[in-house]
């Protein structure tokens, strides 16, 4: 059976029929997890903009390859860079479609595997999408008078377990994916 949505951002959700019992312990380990997840989403946010702006920047090499650029180039250079990625119309989806495309047809990158780079910010860009736009919800399990508090993200097509597993996951996606990003523009620079 599929939970429903917690209709408030960290708030504890109870199936039909279940019971909580909150006590002091319970409440102040509630507390401390809404405070650490909260901290967690935001930097999941922070992180997944910092891919963003690497992309960026690799789009902006492939457009304008150093040593090729002249004065009047650079103004250009600019105006791409402020009107083509930092402005509205260029979302990360757009930027990651954009960057597909690149790897087939860019002289720089061809003869590259970069599929599993684009995935991986696909994915990014699924987390962030994800943490940005879904409540963190507490599922109490165990007995009554001993129960913990499970964090979940609870999205409209699935709920996510908080746990050392999947931030570990995570950790080392947006390690790989930065590392990638940055090795292909030196590779390109």
């Amino acid at each position: 059976m599929k939970t429903p949505i917690a209709p408030r951002d960290s708030w504890i959700t109870i199936s039909p029929g279940q019971s909580i019992h909150i006590d002091k312990k319970l409440a102040k380990d509630w507390q401390l997890q809404v405070k650490a997840l909260r901290e967690i989403r935001g930097n999941v946010i922070a992180i997944s903009i910092e891919i963003e702006i690497i992309l960026d920047q690799l789009i902006q090499n492939l457009f304008y390859p150093k040593g090729y650029i002249t004065g009047d180039e650079e103004k250009i250079k600019k105006i791409f860079d402020h009107f083509i990625l930092k402005e509205r119309p260029m979302t990360f989806n757009s930027k990651i479609s954009l960057f597909r495309r690149l790897t087939k047809e860019h002289y720089l990158l061809l003869g590259k595997d970069l599929k599993d780079l684009a995935d991986n910010m696909d994915r990014i860009r699924e987390i962030i999408n994800r943490f940005a736009h879904n409540t963190l919800a507490f599922f109490p399990e165990g007995d009554v008078t001993n129960q913990k508090l499970v964090p979940k993200l609870t999205c409209y097509d699935k709920e996510i377990l908080l746990n050392d597993v999947y931030f570990n996951e995570l950790n080392k996606l947006y390690i790989n994916t930065h590392q990638e990003l940055e090795n292909l523009i030196r590779s390109v620079s």
